[in-house]
């Protein structure tokens, strides 16, 4: 599975890289999943009552997202090195499976909503997010 879920996100980042790696400044709001229970058992993956489950799987390196619940769309952290942002040669690192700050600050969030503000990449059916700003939407 993990290795599926690897692969995937390997996909999903060089079809991010081919839109010239600018991305689109956005602001979500949507609630942080655990994207593997959620792909397993949809909105049953979601809520309050997910939590613990979501952190047991976060535990295990199992990859996060946030659901815009508007839309259903699924927007799946990333990090960029910064210092190549905007050229041919920007580098992203997935945040979906290695320990990284972004990943850290989304723990907190699991079950609830929040208010997320980044840049947006396109990525077949899901949305590469590197993620500037967090906060629970009160």
């Amino acid at each position: 599975m993990r290795i599926t879920i690897i692969l995937a996100v390997f996909a999903l980042l060089l079809s991010a890289q081919s839109d010239g790696g600018a991305g689109q400044q956005v602001t979500v709001e949507g609630e942080v999943v655990c994207l593997t229970c959620y792909l397993k058992d949809g909105l049953k993956a979601t809520g309050s009552d997910h939590i613990g489950c979501a952190m047991a799987c976060y535990g295990q390196g199992l990859p996060q997202a946030i659901l815009e619940k508007e839309s259903g769309i699924l927007f799946l952290p990333i990090t960029t090195e910064r210092s190549k942002r905007g050229t041919d040669e920007e580098t992203f690192v997935c945040s979906l499976i290695e320990h990284t700050p972004v990943r850290e600050a989304l723990v907190p969030y699991f079950g609830k909503t929040v208010t997320v503000s980044g840049r947006a990449f396109p990525g077949n059916g899901v949305k590469l997010l590197s993620i500037e700003t967090v906060a629970e939407k009160q």
